[in-house]
């Protein structure tokens, strides 16, 4: 088996990005009976499920790994109008919980919310 190797300098950022991330929500103060950190505190304050709860602390401890995000690109053949292609996709937007939903930290406990209109804009790049 293979072990990776860690510059010990990137595993103490790391605990230093654990620390205070668990401070500014309340873990590192908390401590269950087994003695590990009291997650379940922030879980049940915070209106994401755990998994979303478990991406959240991913990306604050480190922001600058996007493991989260995706591209997608789409081939389209064709001629596209900007404008109507623009309003599809504003219907999308509207149409798609999902796709309006944001994550925002109140008093250090991460939550969800819905926003009820999002204008998006489409930026046109014409490589032809």
């Amino acid at each position: 088996m293979i072990e990776p190797q860690h510059d010990s300098s990137e595993v103490d950022e790391i605990r230093r990005r654990l620390a205070k991330t668990s401070t500014r929500i309340g873990l590192s103060e908390t401590k269950e009976g087994n003695g590990r950190r009291a997650s379940r505190a922030v879980y049940e304050r915070s209106n994401l499920t755990r998994s979303q709860l478990q991406i959240w602390m991913g990306q604050n401890l480190l922001p600058e790994i996007p493991i989260y995000n995706l591209a997608v690109a789409l081939n389209i053949h064709g001629e596209i109008d900007p404008v109507h292609f623009g309003k599809a996709f504003q219907t999308l937007v509207n149409s798609s919980d999902a796709l309006r939903t944001v994550l925002e930290e109140i008093d250090g406990i991460p939550m969800q919310r819905l926003v009820p209109v999002l204008p998006y804009e489409i930026s046109v790049n014409d490589c032809s």
